[in-house]
């Protein structure tokens, strides 16, 4: 006999945020592109090497992710 899939309680269509909900959503993604930027600079003061260069890259990557 097959195991049921887990309960997944999560809406099939999200609620849309509230304006205090959007503020603190907004906070947090100024603050996380914030650190990337900081983490970016000082690696980039670092002499360039292979771990270096694919640091940068992880980082543009997220960078991307949290583009709006």
């Amino acid at each position: 006999m097959a195991k049921p899939p887990p309960y997944d309680h999560r809406p099939t269509i999200p609620d849309p945020a509230r304006d205090p909900e959007l503020t603190v959503i907004n906070a947090a993604l100024t603050h996380a592109q914030d650190a990337l930027k900081a983490a970016h600079r000082a690696i980039q003061a670092l002499r360039m090497s292979d771990e270096a260069v694919a640091a940068l890259e992880h980082l543009e990557q997220c960078q991307k992710l949290l583009r709006r």
